[in-house]
């Protein structure tokens, strides 16, 4: 089939990462994949070489979006589109535009925040024929907006799996340039915003230290020297590696006995999260949004109270007093992002979703 997908992001977030993968996947299973993008955005050259057709398509203010819809119409006419896919709020906004113009292919929806929609009824009207979200907490926000839950799929999260045994060659150096010595390694990956909760790894640090006392612990991210004062006056400035954003997070990740996600809000489907999983790192997650459904408690790691930071040093505790269980954990987690989050799966996921909207 031929599928049009739009996104009204500029920049190279996940969201935007997931976009790409899923297509460049559907170019790969043999279907034609237009995407359309704002002029300049992050995404067209991120999808280099990948055989999908890009297409600058603005996404501005309101008055804006009523052209950028006429162009989104021309796009799925003249390349007999059979589906038009969106990601981000103006990138729907746009394809809801277009078929005010009268015949138009179906419009399917991704949404992978938990935040309730500005603008519920987008996703209740009928020209909306279906919603994608990244996890069951996401479903569940568009069902208590009175989504029918009939329109809403499933669909995580996808991870191109990690080449672990480059990773394991890279590891010395990297273990040596972040100075970490023969001990336990405990680390998170993320932007010190305060919803992603380092913050409470960092008040964790000293119940953890008190019994396991080699623990070093590496907060990879923009903005994580801002921790500094704080480990300061709990004296544990030394055991705290801050390299700031890595372009190599995820060999740094690899590195990690235990690799926490301690986020207090806003974490749909994580992709660090599966990026971890996928290493064979164990993982502690808070019980925010859909970080339950992919980490298996006592399986695949744990899942601790958010913003608890006693729960998540006991969590931390229990995994480095028990290595070889550990080890198990992490394996099992890697087991289970290589079957059922791989891109292959998401692709075949969604174009279920394609066909049940177009009635075949």
């Amino acid at each position: 089939m031929t599928i049009v997908h739009i996104t009204s992001s500029r920049n190279r977030s996940g969201g935007t990462r997931q976009a790409l993968l899923l297509a460049a996947e559907q170019v790969r299973s043999g279907h034609r994949v237009v995407l359309c993008a704002p002029p300049g955005a992050g995404i067209f050259e991120l999808g280099k070489g990948c055989g999908i057709e890009f297409v600058p398509v603005p996404a501005g203010p309101l008055r804006s979006q009523w052209r950028s819809s006429r162009r989104l119409r021309e796009i799925a006419r003249s390349s007999g589109a059979d589906v038009v896919h969106t990601h981000h709020t103006k990138a729907h906004n746009i394809a809801l535009l277009a078929t005010l113009g009268g015949r138009f292919p179906p419009v399917v929806v991704n949404r992978g925040v938990l935040f309730r929609p500005e603008f519920p009824m987008k996703f209740r009207t009928r020209r909306t024929a279906a919603v994608i979200t990244n996890s069951r907490r996401v479903a569940g926000v568009l069902e208590g907006c009175g989504v029918d839950p009939r329109k809403i799929h499933v669909v995580y999260n996808a991870r191109v799996p990690a080449d672990r045994e480059s990773l394991r060659r890279s590891g010395p150096a990297l273990r040596e340039e972040l100075r970490l010595g023969n001990g336990p390694v405990v680390g998170a990956v993320s932007s010190a915003r305060p919803e992603k909760g380092m913050q409470f790894l960092v008040e964790a640090a000293p119940q953890i230290l008190r019994h396991h006392p080699g623990t070093q612990f590496v907060l990879v991210g923009a903005g994580t020297d801002r921790f500094v004062p704080r480990l300061e006056q709990l004296g544990v400035r030394d055991r705290f590696r801050l390299p700031g954003h890595r372009s190599d997070a995820v060999a740094i990740m690899s590195l990690f006995d235990v690799f926490v996600l301690p986020s207090v809000d806003m974490e749909s489907c994580p992709n660090v999260l599966l990026e971890a999983m996928d290493v064979g790192v164990p993982v502690v997650g808070s019980d925010v949004g859909g970080v339950g459904e992919i980490v298996e408690h006592g399986r695949t790691g744990l899942v601790v109270p958010r913003g608890d930071p006693g729960a998540l040093a006991d969590a931390v505790c229990t995994i480095l007093s028990l290595p070889d269980r550990g080890q198990e954990m992490g394996e099992a987690g890697h087991r289970k992002i290589s079957k059922h989050f791989t891109p292959q799966d998401k692709c075949r996921r969604t174009l279920a979703v394609y066909e049940r909207v177009l009635g075949r």
